[in-house]
């Protein structure tokens, strides 16, 4: 079932706000022993993606071309600049409205929901948005003690963005032909993981890479995959 790691996202997050409105406060001052602990479960899952890829040049140039891309259209910055806009606009009403807002900027707007969406629709394969679940629900419990209920409403457009990308990456695997598709595959698992071990590098604190910036190398690990070109290890 192409939706079954989105769903089980939204079910978490839904989870994750009722346990935080019953102990929210008592596990508060854990957040940082939780978070860099599942920062160590990201990197690893990250680099045995990365690592499952052979074609090493196409990763490479795929990586330096998005780079390339996304810092010159600074999708980081324009990203951080709408969230603190959306904030500002929005973050002086009620709290419920409030956590609604920054629940759903955090839950939707990053590299493991588009990545995430993009592996159950190719692959089916929801092991990367299973690992987002987890961390959406101990984050649910953290946001729901300060927000409140408001963090549960975040569920559904979270279900309705990773669903979309899901169902589209699903319905491109019947047009490609099979060999293609699976190269295509390949590469981007490979190019995605090592974003994701970014993001969990960032978590642990041990970088600050400015991981939206290489959203773009998704796209040119198509393109590559597309040309023909392979250079294994």
């Amino acid at each position: 079932m192409i939706l079954a790691g989105t769903l089980v996202n939204g079910l978490a997050i839904v989870a994750g706000t009722l346990i935080g409105l019953a102990v929210g406060r008592a596990v508060a001052p854990l957040r940082d022993a939780i978070f860099q602990t599942l920062g160590l479960a990201v990197v690893v899952i990250g680099l045995k993606m990365a690592l499952a890829g052979d074609d090493v040049l196409g990763m490479t140039a795929s990586l330096a071309a998005g780079a390339a891309v996304g810092r010159w259209a600074d999708l980081e910055g324009r990203l951080n600049r709408c969230s603190e806009r959306l904030t500002a606009r929005f973050g002086g009403g009620s709290r419920t409205a409030e956590g609604f807002l920054a629940a759903t900027l955090l839950f939707g707007v990053g590299s493991m929901s588009i990545l995430g969406a993009l592996q159950s629709g190719l692959e089916h394969d929801h092991r990367l948005l299973y690992l987002k679940a987890l961390l959406d629900g101990v984050t649910s419990v953290l946001f729901a003690g300060t927000f409140g209920a408001g963090v549960a409403l975040s569920a559904a457009p979270i279900v309705l963005f990773q669903g979309s990308i899901a169902l589209t990456a699903g319905g491109i695997t019947a047009l490609v032909p099979e060999a293609s598709l699976t190269a295509a595959i390949d590469l981007i698992g490979a190019t995605g993981g090592v974003l994701i071990a970014a993001i969990g590098l960032n978590m642990i604190g041990l970088g600050r890479f400015r991981v939206a910036d290489l959203l773009p190398a998704v796209a040119f690990a198509a393109l590559w995959a597309g040309s023909g070109i392979h250079l294994a290890l």
